[in-house]
């Protein structure tokens, strides 16, 4: 895990934060996989953003596993988010960008992919975090069977400047 400096070139695109630490769920509880506390007054101009992409595979059992990506932490809005109840070993990733609209305000788009399954899941939101606080961006397993039904890859978050 790293987090780079959050000053880049006017403009340019840059890896603020990446983990490749592989890690599953414990138990069947609520596991956080990866944390990300975006900086306080990060998101500083109309336009600017980030974007979030994670990966990871699921066990090769039937058990239903749930992965949830929030911004905001997991009080915050859930950006995308996927149940894989399938019975064969399974790639998952989510990407995710989130962009202020005014002080206080953001739009946020997403989607997921499950390797075995042919559908893809948009959403779009409109989440009202405090930018003048530091933002965390959470990705978390809320619930599986059994330790290990959903490891994570990783995560890494861009990010996307205001012109």
């Amino acid at each position: 895990m790293s987090v780079h400096n959050p000053v880049g070139p006017v403009g340019a695109i840059y890896v603020l934060y990446q983990d490749f630490i592989s890690k599953g769920n414990v138990g069947i509880g609520e596991t956080i996989l990866s944390t990300f506390a975006l900086p306080a007054n990060f998101l500083n101009a109309n336009g600017s953003g980030i974007r979030i992409h994670t990966f990871g595979t699921v066990a090769s059992n039937g058990n239903v596993k749930r992965i949830r990506l929030f911004f905001g932490g997991t009080g915050g809005t859930e950006l995308c988010n996927n149940t894989v109840d399938v019975a064969s070993s399974t790639f998952w990733q989510m990407e995710a960008r989130v962009h202020r609209t005014g002080v206080g305000t953001q739009v946020a788009y997403g989607y997921r992919l499950i390797s075995t399954i042919t559908n893809y899941r948009f959403a779009t939101t409109f989440p009202v975090q405090d930018e003048t606080l530091p933002i965390n961006i959470q990705m978390v397993c809320p619930s599986a069977v059994a330790t290990g039904d959903v490891v994570f890859k990783g995560m890494v978050i861009e990010a996307l400047p205001s012109v």
